[in-house]
């Protein structure tokens, strides 16, 4: 914890920058001028509001962009609103910027506390992961061999000759960059999706049950806050002809959010922290200055992906430009990861 006197002078600091930025010549609770002055780096106009309640609040409901506790599309870069005497008004605002591994952990935790059988825990490497997921996975399984439960199996993804295809790999040979920098999620598919997929179609007792007619009970990890994302996922379990999802974080123990932190911390778990591969484009500026810190390898791997995918376009005569490593280099540039293109059109392959 910083000492009283550190706390005071970040928050002299933060007063300076965001509510000075905002126009104010004294100190206001700076939350909202924070996130606005986010936007503004972005290279957005608005939203700019210096309350939660009477301008953020207002200014996302007057254009239809508001959405309830449990909204499933919540993405990186959303503004995000809290309620903490349920009053109804915000109490603060901040910026999303990702989502982790915590929903799954708890659910393995719970399975336990509740002496629910588990035959199989997959986990699909993309062979980029930030190291904290590396690390958590370790300790994971740790505490599931100390509990009696399977260790987790991990599966990846193959090209056609047998040989392991990484994410990064695969960017690189091609010159491009994750589909998510184009609008897509097609990497989450092929490398995440996919290869659990393939591993369960060629695993025994997953074969055998289905040979005799029966479904595989699958465990999903919504919580309680989600209900939208699950509403919209049951629709698809009557057609889905080799599972049966369970959401047990809702349906058996209606646990949100809160309470799956609260259950792997009381199970002696450390958070997972979020999940995505390192060189991810929607990381933001502080995940960047923190790769490059902590992991200089990792972060020059990721520039050199961005400037492959650079210099195949400027070879080819196509094509705009990419932010190389802006917010890195020179500490500007707008909001934002250092892999983001400032283009949104679909251009070439995508993975």
């Amino acid at each position: 914890m910083p000492s009283s006197s550190e706390s005071s002078a970040t928050d002299k600091w933060c007063a300076l920058l965001y509510w000075s930025w905002y126009g104010f010549d004294s100190r206001v609770e700076w939350c909202a001028c924070f996130v606005s002055w986010c936007y503004n780096q972005a290279g957005l106009s608005e939203p700019r509001f210096s309350g939660c309640t009477s301008g953020g609040m207002a200014w996302f409901q007057s254009r239809g962009q508001w959405a309830n506790r449990g909204y499933s599309d919540i993405a990186p870069g959303d503004a995000i609103f809290f309620d903490w005497d349920n009053s109804g008004n915000a109490d603060h605002v901040g910026i999303v910027i990702g989502t982790d591994g915590t929903n799954s952990a708890a659910v393995l935790v719970g399975l336990h506390k509740h002496s629910i059988p588990v035959d199989l825990i997959l986990f699909a490497d993309t062979g980029g992961e930030q190291p904290h997921t590396y690390q958590f996975i370790r300790t994971m399984d740790d505490w599931l061999a100390a509990h009696g439960m399977p260790q987790i199996t991990v599966v990846e993804k193959y090209d056609r000759s047998g040989h392991r295809l990484t994410l990064e790999m695969e960017c690189l040979r091609s010159c491009t960059l994750p589909s998510i920098a184009y609008g897509h999620k097609r990497c989450s598919q092929k490398h995440k999706i996919g290869p659990q997929e393939k591993f369960c179609n060629h695993y025994p007792p997953c074969r055998e049950a289905w040979a005799r007619g029966e479904k595989i009970t699958r465990f999903l990890g919504y919580d309680a806050g989600e209900m939208r994302r699950y509403e919209h996922s049951k629709k698809f379990n009557d057609t889905d002809k080799k599972y049966i999802n369970r959401y047990p974080l809702i349906e058996d123990w209606g646990w949100d959010r809160s309470d799956c932190v609260r259950e792997l911390l009381a199970a002696g778990l450390p958070l997972p922290g979020k999940s995505s591969c390192f060189f991810c484009p929607s990381m933001k500026q502080p995940e960047i200055l923190a790769l490059k810190e902590h992991y200089p390898d990792l972060y020059w791997r990721a520039v050199a992906m961005e400037e492959g995918h650079t210099t195949s376009y400027q070879r080819q005569g196509a094509g705009p430009q990419l932010r190389l490593a802006g917010a890195v280099r020179s500490g500007g540039g707008r909001a934002g990861a250092v892999l983001t293109p400032v283009f949104s059109q679909k251009i070439g392959k995508e993975f």
